[in-house]
Order: C-alpha cells, then sequence, then structure tokens
C-alpha cells in the first residue's frame, strides 16, 4: 500500500509524462490502489478533445510510467479538472489515503459516469 507521500511523487511524474504529449497543455493526476485519475487541459491550439487516439496516448504515457496501473480513467472537463486539482492537494497534506478513498471512489464515479 503506497503513502499518500509515494501515492504524490507517482502523481507528479504522471503528470510530467502526460504534459510531453504535445497537446496537452497541463495535467492533474491522482493515484489509487491500482487505479490513476487523469484531468487535462488541451493546448487552444488543438480540437479534436479527448478521442479514443489521444485517450490511448495518455493511457500509455500513465503506464509507461507505473505499468500497475491498470484502470486510468480520462477527463477533460473544466470541472472536474478543478475537483481532481483540489483533491490532489488534499492527499498531499493526507495522513493516509483511506481517509481520502471515499472522496477518490465519488470523483472517480463522477468522470466514468460522464
Amino acid at each position: 500500500m503506497m503513502t499518500p507521500a509515494e501515492a504524490g511523487r507517482l502523481a507528479d511524474k504522471i503528470e510530467e509524462a502526460v504534459e510531453r504529449i504535445s497537446e496537452v497543455d497541463d495535467a492533474e493526476v491522482i493515484v489509487s490502489g491500482n487505479r490513476a485519475l487523469v484531468a487535462v487541459e488541451f493546448d487552444d491550439q488543438y480540437s479534436a478533445g479527448l478521442d479514443e487516439r489521444m485517450k490511448k496516448m495518455i493511457t500509455e504515457a500513465v503506464q509507461e510510467v507505473d505499468e500497475t496501473l491498470t484502470e486510468v480513467e480520462i477527463t477533460d472537463d473544466d470541472t472536474l479538472y478543478g475537483q481532481v486539482k483540489g483533491l490532489g492537494e488534499r492527499l498531499a497534506k493526507a495522513t493516509g489515503l483511506d481517509e481520502l478513498a471515499d472522496d477518490f471512489g465519488d470523483l472517480w464515479d463522477r468522470v466514468t459516469g460522464m
């Protein structure tokens, strides 16, 4: 089981990997167990949005950093981006991941339900 600090460092590495994709301007990532929640903001020049090709590129970037992250969910929704960022900041201050597991689950469901 990862500590919040380890999960935070892993999330930072994944953010850097996702941001190397030229169409992605900014990324926020939260990791919990084998799941990674990725929120992205695209470059203004990029208009195709979160299509299957982009989802595949982002998922591959995540799994290149850590192949144990078998479930990857991605959103480009502005509101959800803010929520992922906010939860990531709370995780950084958390003493244990379990105290935010419910919030992660709720956010995961919001992203998958879109």
